[in-house]
């Protein structure tokens, strides 16, 4: 059993050196208790992240959407703009006030 133990904290210290060298030192206890506890903040870290992907995902397929109504609406008011022989919507705005 003893050996068991020491064998643990041998293991213990070598994956702390790879995985948390900051641990460095600490009983196997104390690493277990801290990387476990990392642990489960970083699965809390994981599903944030997939939950924002998510939302960027929806985001960018809006923004997209909203892309192409504006060039829809664009391409719409270029004859306007053409038969004003204006250039911006500002200018087109005044020329068609004037009318």
């Amino acid at each position: 059993m003893q050996q068991d133990l020491q064998d643990f904290e041998k293991e213990a210290t070598a994956l702390t050196n790879l995985v948390a060298p900051d641990l460095t030192g600490q009983s196997s206890t104390d690493i277990e208790s801290e990387i476990a506890r990392r642990l489960v903040l970083a699965k809390a870290d994981q599903k944030e992240w997939a939950r924002l992907s998510k939302e960027l995902l929806s985001k960018q397929a809006k923004a997209a959407d909203a892309l192409r109504r504006v060039n829809a609406a664009t391409a719409g008011i270029q004859p306007m703009l053409t038969l004003s022989k204006t250039s911006t919507n500002d200018t087109l705005r005044v020329a068609i006030a004037t009318l």
